[in-house]
């Protein structure tokens, strides 16, 4: 089952070969090559009495090919009437109005089909964009024994995963959008073929596609191949895939500019403690425990990427770590967002950042020493950046 976020966005396509394309669209016109499909209406729904105002004639001449449709036709020799027929003796219905075929009569053809003249419609190989792919897919890709090969291979011969899907079979679906640059999102990625795929697809076309992988991190069976070789959860074998995929798409197609990088974030709770307490609820030996409102264990990064969350930028976004004055600080996207960690940091440091004019600049409620330098710091931004809505205290 595919989504899309906004489908009106999606350019779908059906690829085909040339062979494929060719014995497809055997017939040619000035417009280009094309084949005929019937325009009276089939199966349920077909019938006269289903929808009356569809059913009307065509004529046809058969000397010089003219199609009149309907009232066009004023008593002219040489045109043959035809009507749509449901089935034999039951009238039927067109499935091209009588304005359709008037401003799309280009289109039309009349053809013989058992000793009968019957209307048709030109469907061109340029009309490809847009229409519903097959809902068959070959055994050729969609045999799930091809994914086990692929992965046994990337793994050097050990079988970790059961019933992976195919690199091509994913690639097929990808290669029903045009657009190049779609953000794939798979929540049950398993061993991450999706990813294996778009980076594939990526090398082949020179797309810029990228992708989200979903999986919850299910324990690998202790008598399993995959635990026996250190892989502990399903995380675990998708992400080592990717990076062994990419380097070998890398590998084979010598295209070292290829994006092959990935993140991995995990879902947790807050980086924050709770602190909303009732007064009843706290204790003077814990008091100590309220100073520092963040989460204990919690890293930079974790604090960085809550941050980025928080502030509705993209996590895929470039972070650049700058060491200045003996702390740490990232830049996230050239100053979209500043961030600094660090316990008692300076007033050269405060002002090294406040240059940069970030849109948005995180410190953590201990990064100053003393209250006086929170005034401070909001001073110095308001002197480089004009105000100081820009600043957030953690």
């Amino acid at each position: 089952m595919c989504y899309a976020k906004c489908y009106k966005k999606i350019k779908f396509s059906i690829n085909r070969t040339k062979e494929e394309l060719a014995n497809r669209y055997t017939e040619h016109d000035k417009k280009g090559s094309f084949y005929c499909e019937r325009l009276w209406k089939r199966g349920v729904g077909g019938k006269k009495e289903d929808v009356p105002s569809l059913h009307f004639p065509v004529y046809f001449n058969p000397l010089n090919h003219q199609i009149l449709v309907d009232k066009e036709y004023n008593g002219e020799k040489d045109f043959i009437k035809i009507i749509p027929y449901h089935t034999a003796g039951v009238l039927g219905r067109w499935t091209w109005s009588r304005e359709s075929m008037i401003s799309k009569r280009d289109n039309l053809i009349v053809k013989r089909v058992s000793g009968e003249w019957k209307l048709h419609k030109k469907v061109y190989d340029f009309e490809e964009t847009g229409k519903l792919p097959f809902s068959i897919i070959g055994a050729d890709i969609g045999r799930t024994e091809i994914g086990g090969l692929e992965v046994k291979a990337i793994f050097e011969g050990q079988k970790l995963f059961e019933y992976p899907k195919g690199v091509d079979f994913i690639k097929h679906f990808l290669s029903f959008s045009q657009n190049q640059d779609n953000i794939v999102l798979d929540f049950f990625s398993g061993s991450a073929t999706t990813a294996h795929s778009v980076m594939q697809l990526n090398a082949e076309d020179d797309g810029s596609r990228k992708f989200i992988m979903v999986q919850l991190p299910e324990p690998t069976a202790e008598d399993s191949e995959a635990f026996k070789a250190g892989y502990k959860n399903i995380c675990e074998i998708g992400k080592e895939r990717i990076r062994r995929a990419g380097d070998k798409i890398v590998a084979e197609t010598g295209k070292t500019n290829l994006d092959i990088g990935f993140r991995v974030l995990r879902v947790d709770s807050s980086n924050m403690k709770e602190v909303y307490y009732k007064p009843s609820d706290t204790k003077q030996s814990g008091l100590l425990d309220l100073v520092d409102n963040i989460e204990d264990g919690r890293t930079d990064m974790d604090l960085l990427f809550g941050v980025m969350v928080d502030c509705g930028l993209p996590l895929d976004m470039p972070i650049e770590t700058k060491t200045s004055h003996g702390k740490t600080y990232y830049v996230v996207n050239n100053a979209d967002l500043i961030a600094c960690f660090e316990d008692s940091i300076s007033e050269d440091l405060i002002r090294e950042i406040a240059e940069q004019k970030p849109i948005c600049a995180v410190f953590k409620d201990s990064s100053f020493a003393e209250a006086k330098d929170k005034v401070n710091v909001s001073e110095i931004f308001k002197n480089f950046c004009g105000d100081d809505k820009c600043l957030k205290i953690l």
